[in-house]
């Protein structure tokens, strides 16, 4: 039995969709795929119940990241 290397045996598909629910008028999730020279990234970050600034403050970690 030979060695497999964990990048030839895993493949993952991304997909993503956020609900806002029903208290809130706008989705304050934010996700990002990047492809890097080590490999696929994801982050995803999450405003804070509303909060004023939630959505920026989700989309600043993500692009800072």
């Amino acid at each position: 039995m030979g060695v497999v290397s964990i990048f030839d045996a895993v493949a993952i598909d991304i997909a993503g969709h956020c609900d806002h629910g029903k208290l809130r008028e706008e989705d304050q999730a934010i996700a990002r795929h990047a492809s890097t020279r080590l490999g696929d990234l994801l982050v995803v970050a999450n405003g804070i119940g509303g909060d004023a600034g939630a959505r920026l403050a989700s989309g600043l970690a993500v692009d800072t990241i």
